[in-house]
């Protein structure tokens, strides 16, 4: 049990973001969308609720995503975007929340999500953006998160993502 406590501790700790590949950007579409991300990142297909056309998980390499929901037929929005808010704002320490209109080219809902700095590093920080919005033909909801230390590196690849994403 020891050594699977370290090594569960050491791979946190030896989390390390590289520079996003937005020369070089590859694309996913499935039912409803078309989205670009960085060339270095991948698509998270060994994840139990992956479905390209549904619930797609778009990693860095130091661990910085952007989740993806498709929902055909179209569900009702504010209650999906609350039950994602309130999931993460129970894992921050003091959560501020911030509301927002637009994410990348996208408008519809949602929030930025941020805790308080652990006090071992205080550079370190979870973000969390909860975003979405309905249409008649299908809802989509983005949960994109990140750590305070991570995201400058990661920002431009976050920023890719947001401005390709497109509803189709």
């Amino acid at each position: 049990m020891r050594i699977l406590w370290l090594s569960l501790l050491i791979g946190c700790m030896s989390e390390v973001e590289v520079p996003p590949d937005v020369a070089h950007p590859k694309r996913i579409s499935g039912k409803g969308y078309t989205v670009a991300y960085p060339g270095n990142w991948e698509v998270r297909k060994r994840e139990p609720d992956y479905d390209k056309d549904h619930h797609i998980r778009l990693q860095s390499p130091g661990g910085c995503n952007v989740l993806i929901e498709i929902h055909t037929p179209p569900i009702k929005l504010r209650p999906r975007l609350q039950k994602i808010a309130t999931l993460k704002t129970l894992t921050l320490k003091d959560p501020q929340i911030v509301p927002i209109k637009q994410w990348g080219t996208n408008n519809g809902h949602g929030v930025i999500l941020t805790g308080q700095p652990e006090p071992e590093d205080p550079t370190d920080f979870p973000q969390y953006t909860v975003f979405g919005a309905e249409y008649t033909h299908l809802t989509y909801t983005i949960t994109e998160e990140c750590r305070g230390k991570l995201r400058p590196i990661a920002e431009p690849g976050l920023k890719l993502i947001a401005n390709t994403f497109d509803t189709l």
